[in-house]
């Protein structure tokens, strides 16, 4: 398997999908809702990879400093140390390292809530492309122009303070 040197010197771990899979490495990657497009990285790696693999989508930031749900006003539940341990000590003990078992935890925002899966999308969920809409809307149509805009004027003084992804 790749060493911390190798990936870090190349910029992905999908450089490495096919040692992993070799190997039967297990594998333990954790993002971050709030951190760009980390998530949708993660979700293609577990989708590509043949190996034990555990992804924690947890809400925070790049690094993991700051835990954040917008959509409650208290600090969300952190996925434990010890939780996160747990998989690979199972994978460990485990005399079925061959084969592939496959885990997402996930945190819901909203619900304060953490869930797992073995596959992505869960079920009941289907994709929809959205559009930009009157009204400051969201519309799953398309706008009848090509030529349509919005007008969206940046107050370039707005800040979020130092806790944003940008100051991990």
């Amino acid at each position: 398997s790749p060493t911390l040197q190798q990936t870090t010197k190349s910029g992905s771990l999908f450089n490495y999908i096919d040692e992993f899979t070799k190997n039967n490495s297990i594998v333990n990657y954790e993002v971050g809702w709030f951190d760009a497009g980390t998530v949708v990285g993660a979700l293609s790696f577990f989708k590509n990879l043949n190996t034990p693999t555990q992804i924690i989508i947890g809400p925070w930031n790049h690094g993991s400093w700051y835990f954040t749900d917008p959509l409650i006003e208290i600090v969300p539940r952190y996925y434990s140390t010890i939780e996160r341990l747990t998989f690979l000590r199972e994978m460990i003990d485990s005399a079925q390292l061959i084969g592939s078992r496959k885990k997402i935890v996930y945190y819901t925002l909203g619900r304060n809530k953490w869930q797992n899966t073995s596959k992505w999308p869960i079920d009941g969920v289907t994709l929809h492309t959205l559009f930009l809409a009157k009204g400051h809307r969201l519309a799953e149509q398309a706008p009848g122009s090509k030529a349509a805009f919005t007008d969206y004027p940046v107050d370039l003084t707005a800040t979020t303070g130092v806790n944003n992804r940008w100051h991990t």
